[in-house]
């Protein structure tokens, strides 16, 4: 009996150690850039940056560009927790019957704080 407490105890402390010591997930984000009009916009770029951090330890870790899919998305990870800027543009051909054809560019900002093992959702409209 002496020998299945013991054993018994064993599991449970490993347990709760090993469930202690469980690596967190990344911190995820999903931004989501829609017009003036509240449509996805295609092909957009999107860059995440924290301001007023030391330089990260490897490249990546406190910026990353993407480009929106055509739901107007664009999804990023990093491994440990920050609040973001996000800026979102987009250069468009223009075609005016005064001025003729020009490109213009639609810009958007916000912020977004990730988390570990959390999915954060943020819209950014541009105009």
């Amino acid at each position: 009996m002496k020998t299945f407490n013991r054993l018994f105890l064993f599991a449970v402390i490993s347990t709760v150690i090993l469930s202690a010591c469980r690596r967190q997930g990344p911190a995820k984000g999903i931004v989501t850039v829609v017009d003036k009009n509240n449509k996805p916009v295609y092909n957009a770029t999107v860059n995440l940056h924290a301001r007023d951090i030391p330089a990260p330890s490897k490249p990546g870790e406190l910026e990353a560009t993407q480009t929106t899919d055509a739901s107007g998305k664009a999804a990023f990870e990093f491994p440990n927790d920050a609040i973001f800027t996000i800026d979102a543009y987009i250069v468009e051909t223009v075609t005016d019957s005064i001025l003729g054809t020009y490109k213009d560019t639609l810009k958007g900002t916000s912020s977004i704080r990730l988390e570990k093992d959390k999915t954060v959702e943020e819209t950014v409209v541009i105009r």
